[in-house]
């Protein structure tokens, strides 16, 4: 408990200089030497320091595109770093910026929205760029700009085979891909559960590596290893590296490494491994990115249900995974998003067997993509619309239900409802022993 008291506290605290060197001199008084944690705090609180807020911005007017362009339906959101720093800017849909090239813009202008704190600092970047007009100096040809290109023809392969709002879903559901979502659908998905089924999830992960192990085995257990461990970090990237990706793909590399090595990882220990090595990316997802937090408390959540990769053949499993995950991440959902799902495990039941054919179908559809088989996509793309028409019917179904989610705005009620939840959470805990 000390030490991960010390590991948040210099966070919350807005990465206080003065208040993370006290903690150190705690460490050294309370150790009398120097051990791994406290090398590992120590090793944070550096990487804390340097996300610590600066003045002295460089802006200039030349800048790399430094991350993946995402297409929304009247923007692209594009990334752009210079030596120092990092921004955001909002180019024209119709532009063709992409992934490395070096853009000049003319009228530039930097922008700040306090409002944006949280977003701004969950991307690492100092805040928004505005310009006039741009010119795309150079463009350079990278492998990581040539899987985003790949991603990016695999969209619009997708986008002209299947009609809107169904393709939208699907690259959801397969890839995370939420860009072309209308607010409505948003609304609507969130108001029923199902949001955390159109964002990549350790769920996915853990279904791909499962179809992944049956087909490379037969190159031999070294080759399949390397095999595997390859198309995981492809995956991380062509799911465009947010938090539940990165510890999904951090834990499955590490699982893939002991199983190799003949190695029993504790799950757990795995767990807080993930954790770590993300906040050494960037220690501000632990205080803005929500997402952070969602991911490792439902995760904590199945590993205490125990047999997760049976939990999708086992409808007992599937609902008390359900349950068990409402628990953890219930102060999040209740004082982050100020709500309280009350019929949302109903929807999930609902929707677990066809989003993950949705999912298995994708998988065989990208694979048919790369092998130009126009027959096979033909009948994939077929067996999609029906799932997923399937899928808008549940959610035009259980939205009808006026307690599918209850929006509370009073705090203080959400705090009584919070204590409430936790006495029964204790006294089931009492009963029967889930950990």
């Amino acid at each position: 408990m000390f030490y991960i008291s010390a590991l948040l506290l210099p966070i919350f605290f807005n990465l206080s200089l003065t208040l993370a060197i006290v903690w150190v001199l705690i460490f050294l008084i309370v150790n009398k030497k120097f051990n791994l944690e406290l090398f590992l705090i120590l090793l944070l609180l550096i990487r804390c320091f340097m996300f610590l807020d600066t003045q002295n911005l460089i802006i200039g007017s030349q800048f790399d595109v430094c991350r993946e362009v995402f297409n929304y339906r009247n923007y692209n959101l594009v990334f752009l770093c210079n030596s120092k720093d990092s921004f955001i800017s909002y180019f024209p849909k119709n532009s063709e910026v992409k992934y490395s090239d070096e853009v000049y813009l003319i009228g530039g202008k930097y922008k700040f929205d306090p409002e944006r704190k949280p977003y701004y600092k969950s991307l690492n970047v100092n805040g928004v760029l505005e310009f006039n007009d741009y010119k795309v100096l150079t463009s350079k040809l990278t492998f990581l700009g040539e899987i985003y290109n790949f991603k990016a023809n695999f969209k619009n392969f997708v986008q002209r085979n299947l009609n809107d709002p169904l393709s939208n879903l699907f690259l959801g559901i397969l890839i995370g891909d939420r860009s072309g979502y209308s607010k409505f659908l948003t609304e609507d998905l969130r108001y029923v559960g199902l949001t955390h089924l159109v964002a990549v999830s350790g769920m996915n992960v853990l279904l791909v590596l499962e179809i992944l192990k049956k087909i490379t085995w037969i190159f031999g257990r070294r080759f399949a290893f390397y095999l595997n461990a390859i198309f995981i970090i492809f995956f991380a990237y062509f799911t465009s590296l947010t938090t539940s990706v990165l510890r999904a793909c951090l834990m499955a590399l590490l699982n893939l490494w002991g199983e190799y090595n003949f190695l029993r990882l504790d799950s757990l220990k795995v767990l807080y491994f993930s954790a770590y090595a993300l906040l050494l990316i960037n220690p501000y997802f632990i205080v803005y990115d929500l997402s952070y937090a969602l991911s490792f408390l439902a995760t904590f959540a199945l590993i205490s249900v125990k047999k997760t990769e049976k939990i999708v053949n086992n409808f007992k499993l599937e609902i008390q995974a359900n349950l068990v995950s409402f628990w953890f991440t219930l102060p999040v959902i209740l004082f982050a998003f100020k709500s309280l799902p009350i019929l949302t495990v109903f929807s999930n039941l609902l929707v677990m067997i066809p989003a993950t054919l949705i999912l298995y179908l994708g998988l065989l559809l990208l694979v048919s993509y790369l092998l130009n088989f126009e027959l096979l996509s033909f009948v994939i793309f077929f067996l999609i619309d029906l799932f997923t028409t399937y899928f808008f019917w549940i959610v035009d179904f259980t939205k009808k239900f006026p307690v599918m989610t209850l929006f509370i705005d009073n705090f203080m009620f959400r705090i009584i409802l919070f204590l409430f939840f936790c006495t029964i959470f204790y006294i089931f805990l009492r009963k029967k022993f889930i950990f």
